[in-house]
């Protein structure tokens, strides 16, 4: 008899937890940031992030100007963000993992095939 009280008890309970955070897709829209090189060199950047259907979609756009740099194979995994874009020195593949923070943003490192690491941080739209 205690077992079963104690079953419903916790299902109680856990219906009422909130979703994890591994659980919340990456919200759509105009995002703000900054990257920073292997040399420390950081720069202001935004982030396109678009989701349609079942697929996510994200450009890079430095705001001092430049070519937009696209996001490739973005998967999300847990609380991660993983994805690779070409924007290492000459156009280099960078592999990147961003974790999500308590504040809904992304923040992590990208490495590239000589193991340099670099910086990113996703701060999301504000919310309305």
């Amino acid at each position: 008899m205690r077992s079963i009280l104690a079953s419903i008890f916790l299902s109680l309970i856990a219906m009422n937890l909130p979703a994890p955070a591994c659980a919340q897709a990456i919200v759509p829209g105009t995002w703000s940031g900054s990257i920073t090189d292997p040399s420390g060199n950081a720069k202001s950047v935004t982030y396109s992030v678009v989701r349609a259907h079942n697929s996510l979609s994200i450009t890079l756009s430095q705001t001092s100007g430049g070519p937009p740099v696209s996001f490739a194979d973005i998967r999300q995994v847990g609380d991660s963000l993983l994805f690779n874009l070409a924007a290492g020195r000459q156009g280099a593949r960078l592999d990147c993992k961003l974790t999500r923070q308590p504040d809904g943003g992304y923040e992590g490192s990208c490495t590239d095939s000589g193991g340099q690491h670099g910086r990113m941080r996703m701060v999301p739209p504000a919310r309305k």
